[in-house]
């Protein structure tokens, strides 16, 4: 049959749509879906192996053959389990999605003024500030998907699978996790990679007292740990998803990681995965003179708030982490859950890094802003 089977959009070659539960072996399963040259496969996510850390699993190999995922409810033991997962569904948002910033919801916004969040009405800067409201997960839920065309809060004209960061997208995986795994994020990290890691950790909560653990940890933010313990994080990137010895990410997905620079390239960066790469800027070399640095896609990171950095060069074989200055402010309560009133920080609990985190109106001297390109290029300029 050569005409294409059209579904909102989308082409598919073949119109066989498979399931994947009662196999004997996950190798079965995998010749089953090769021979079958079905391009849409039916899984039960609730009942995914999300433990498994070699890459020896089916979301695993589903992502790497690029196969259409059609989640279904088997394995949900409440409604709100169930909505969930047919919500995700119905809008064909996937985890992968969330990951790459490629929801399609329309941006959740908070701002000084209120504690509630809501759609944003213009650019989301910041992905979005929730950090001034209680509850910041609820309204990301509740998100609706954004149609094709002029929107308030994109510069251009929106089309659904545009790059658009959005805490809202880290929230929902955050939740997703919690109801797949039944344990929150700083629960399931802490036994998964911060102890393997041997890394301290403190992860920040919202001011509610519901949710997943007397509130909702905060998956986009706001997660207390040394420079050191940040790098022993970069280390186990730049190993493969090995430390010590120890296998903690599979390669396959490393691999997924250094690939997003042609699975979500934007131009002179790319974002997937959670992961960066460092845009390319003109910066003053040794000898004064101008020069871009470092080459677009080609040095790897994750970036938090005020010039933080964890910084993966495959290339040289090199971890960089950058903190910035941060002391908790625990006025408001000692429990890492975010209070944040601007205009009364002796009754605010929040991070509050310099100078950005304290909203400071702060202007580093002439020729002392802080760049990471310039910070690599002098780097590189000593290895070689």
């Amino acid at each position: 049959m050569n005409d294409n089977l059209i579904i909102d959009g989308k082409g598919f070659r073949s119109r066989l749509f498979i399931g994947t539960g009662k196999h004997k072996s996950l190798k079965d399963l995998e010749d089953y879906i090769i021979s079958s040259e079905s391009e849409m496969i039916t899984v039960a996510i609730r009942r995914l192996d999300l433990d498994d850390n070699h890459g020896n699993d089916l979301l695993s190999f589903l992502i790497e053959k690029k196969l259409n995922i059609l989640p279904n409810t088997a394995g949900c033991k409440n409604i709100d389990e169930i909505i969930l997962t047919c919500e995700l569904s119905r809008e064909l948002i996937t985890i992968r999605n969330l990951l790459d910033m490629r929801s399609t919801l329309v941006p959740t916004c908070g701002d000084r003024t209120t504690t509630s969040l809501y759609p944003c009405q213009t650019w989301a800067s910041s992905g979005g500030a929730l950090v001034y409201a209680d509850d910041q997960l609820s309204a990301c839920i509740q998100a609706q998907v954004a149609d094709s065309g002029s929107q308030p809060w994109y510069n251009g004209e929106w089309q659904p699978g545009n790059f658009y960061y959005s805490n809202c997208d880290t929230q929902l995986l955050g939740e997703i996790l919690f109801r797949a795994t039944g344990q929150d994020p700083f629960t399931y990290a802490s036994t998964h990679l911060f102890s393997k890691l041997n890394m301290n950790a403190f992860w920040w909560r919202d001011n509610t007292e519901v949710g997943q653990a007397n509130g909702n940890y905060l998956t986009y933010c706001c997660l207390d740990a040394t420079t050191s313990d940040f790098a022993k994080f970069g280390q186990m990137i730049l190993n493969g998803g090995q430390l010590g010895g120890q296998r903690i990410v599979s390669q396959n997905y490393i691999d997924m990681i250094k690939n997003i620079t042609m699975d979500s390239n934007i131009g002179n960066f790319s974002y997937g995965l959670k992961f960066w790469t460092i845009s390319t800027s003109n910066v003053l070399n040794s000898a004064g003179e101008s020069t871009a640095f470092p080459p677009a896609n080609t040095i790897y990171s994750t970036i938090g708030f005020d010039g933080q950095y964890i910084v993966i060069d495959f290339e040289n074989d090199m971890v960089i982490a950058r903190n910035s200055f941060y002391h908790p402010i625990e006025n408001n309560n000692s429990q890492r859950k975010m209070k944040l009133l601007t205009n009364d920080i002796d009754q605010s609990s929040c991070v509050a890094t310099v100078p950005g985190g304290l909203g400071a109106q702060y202007s580093p001297p002439s020729g002392n802003s802080f760049s990471i390109q310039q910070l690599l290029l002098k780097v590189n300029e000593s290895l070689n």
